[in-house]
């Protein structure tokens, strides 16, 4: 706001604003406990009350907020026609004046056999997180995952993970998850704390985290319904996932790229022709698909001098590189893994486009004896390329690759290809799911 002072000057609502803080406080209590009945039982009882108790001192500091009077009003009337506010306020009562909350928790086990799969986890677990009615047969809870197998096609169960998600949900408010519906609850306040501060001419900042050791934009937060970063999804946190073939945990292995400033890496840098990539992007391209063609040379050049290429994502708003970080794609489990972390990081970074670079294998559709499709890295005249590969949320899309060859410790470049618009990228459909629940 254009003049007007700082919060931690001049804060109409300083009591309102640490009781906010101490309610994000407990709310990460509640996610760092979510595992530990007692533990997490405690924090959301904290959480609950310091949340309640925003708009009673609010209404103490009354005097601080210009015509009070006037403007309270129209928020209770917003609040007391909103489930989850009005839940919180009686979560608080019960707390307080005669016992806990009644509690549920479940577990929630899904098989994921490809990127449409991880895509509707990622869609169930963002703002508003409800409770779907779990279609289909029934899993039996005490069933391993390594027994699994013999249930499915054995490819299927080769490249297969199961995700076994944590639940804890209220009687009271039982088709919501609570952390979601706290974070709710919490952006609300944080809304009218907000209101508060503009009409007092004084600039807000909302209490806790901001995430991610990234800007985060303040449409992101306003997109959000003011939850902060921390808040928007928790699913990764509820979440534990299974290869199908051993029973083992998938860990996820992803790294920020940033260069540090020195001396040995602006010479390798200059090894692998980044002064032709910055002289190819003078012009700013007019979207996210015109930088396809510069990073396309410089993916090769690096691919000519390393004989290899990691794999790379870049998170965009408009043309600008946000974040740019490397994953090791050890097998099919952590791409499903990795290609959910990227979906979070989406929604967390308020990110609208997402181009990879990488290595990538291609061949003609084969079907194994039981009518699986055969991945193409398995198939004997399987082709390599490297490919770059661009996607925002408006529905633009384009892939650049280019064929190559490995002879005499060098790379020998074939043909090339460009496919813009007509096929999707798999391996977005969770990001797709995040721009998606932004519109809707």
């Amino acid at each position: 706001m254009s003049g007007s002072k700082d919060c931690t000057e001049a804060c109409p609502t300083p009591t309102a604003h640490r009781r906010l803080s101490e309610g994000h406080r407990w709310w990460h209590g509640c996610v760092d406990n979510y595992d530990d009945p007692p533990s997490f039982q405690a924090n959301l009882n904290a959480c609950l009350q310091a949340l309640r108790n925003v708009t009673f001192v609010l209404q103490k500091e009354r005097r601080l907020v210009p015509e009070f009077g006037a403007w309270y009003p129209g928020w209770q009337e917003r609040f007391k026609s909103d489930d989850r506010m009005r839940w919180v306020v009686k979560s608080r009562n019960r707390i307080v004046k005669s016992g806990d909350l009644e509690l549920l928790s479940a577990a929630r086990i899904r098989f994921v056999a490809s990127y449409a799969d991880i895509a509707s986890t990622v869609a169930d677990g963002l703002s508003p997180t409800t409770i779907p009615e779990v279609k289909g047969k029934s899993i039996p809870p005490r069933t391993r995952p390594s027994e699994y197998p013999h249930w499915i096609p054995a490819r299927v169960a080769e490249n297969a993970s199961i995700l076994v998600e944590r639940q804890w949900v209220d009687r009271a408010l039982p088709d919501e998850e609570i952390l979601d519906a706290l974070a709710h609850c919490y952006g609300e306040l944080s809304a009218l704390l907000k209101s508060a501060h503009e009409r007092s001419g004084v600039q807000y900042t909302a209490p806790g985290c901001t995430g991610g050791g990234s800007s985060v934009s303040v449409e992101t937060i306003e997109q959000h319904g003011e939850r902060l970063p921390c808040m928007i999804t928790t699913l990764d946190t509820r979440t534990a996932q299974y290869r199908v073939s051993d029973g083992s945990l998938v860990f996820g292995e992803y790294r920020s790229v940033a260069l540090p400033k020195s001396r040995v890496v602006a010479r390798r840098m200059r090894k692998y022709g980044a002064e032709q990539l910055a002289a190819d992007l003078v012009t700013t391209p007019a979207s996210l698909v015109g930088l396809v063609g510069p990073l396309f040379e410089q993916a090769k050049r690096i691919l000519r001098e390393d004989k290899h290429h990691i794999f790379v994502v870049l998170f965009c708003r408009g043309v600008e590189i946000i974040r740019s970080e490397a994953g090791v794609m050890e097998d099919r489990a952590f791409k499903f893994a990795y290609s959910r972390e990227i979906a979070r990081k989406v929604a967390v970074l308020g990110v609208d486009g997402v181009i990879t670079i990488g290595e990538v294998w291609s061949s003609c559709p084969v079907l194994d004896e039981d009518g699986v499709m055969i991945p193409p890295a398995e198939v004997a005249d399987r082709r390599e390329a490297i490919q770059v590969s661009a996607e925002d949320r408006y529905g633009n899309k384009l892939t650049r690759s280019c064929f190559f060859r490995k002879r005499f410790n060098r790379i020998v470049f074939e043909e090339e290809f460009e496919i813009s618009g007509e096929m999707e990228n798999n391996f977005m459909a969770p990001v797709r799911a995040v721009w998606k629940s932004w519109d809707e």
